[in-house]
């Protein structure tokens, strides 16, 4: 049932909402699967990202969503963006089990590789009450209508 849930996750189609509409609908798309309560945070989001920058985090979401039901069994989701000094911040804390130490799998090598590429990186690993998942990538803000016409 549980890989029923994810395999849905992944595969669902990008629907024509971009930035924050975006992740919100992943989120909630998720939780909606899952039963996973899942918080989404835009402190003060860029009007409009870059598609290449788009698609790595939604990427990032859905790893570190999936990671947070599937090895943390987490009951409940935070994600948090923050933009400062042209730099997005993307965090997702779990209150699931953690992990004494965060493995080096195949996802996570994945996000870092993807981060990197971009400028950006990833750091993951155990927090006291679950675990965490941080991410920056450098983003030129813009408003919308300049960026998705």
């Amino acid at each position: 049932e549980a890989r029923a849930a994810l395999r849905r996750l992944r595969n669902t189609d990008r629907p024509h909402e971009r930035g924050a509409q975006l992740f919100l609908r992943l989120a909630k798309t998720f939780e909606t699967i899952t039963g996973v309560t899942v918080e989404v945070e835009f402190a003060n989001m860029p009007g409009a990202i870059e598609p290449g920058i788009e698609t790595a985090i939604c990427r990032l979401l859905q790893e570190g969503l999936t990671n947070a039901f599937r090895h943390g069994k987490a009951t409940a989701i935070r994600i948090g963006f923050w933009y400062e000094e042209r730099t997005l911040h993307i965090h997702v804390h779990d209150n699931g089990k953690g992990q004494e130490k965060a493995g080096e799998g195949i996802g996570l090598a994945g996000m870092r590789e993807r981060f990197s590429a971009l400028g950006g990186g990833v750091t993951a690993g155990p927090a006291p009450d679950g675990f965490s998942l941080k991410a920056w990538i450098p983003v030129e803000s813009a408003p919308a209508a300049e960026r998705y016409e």
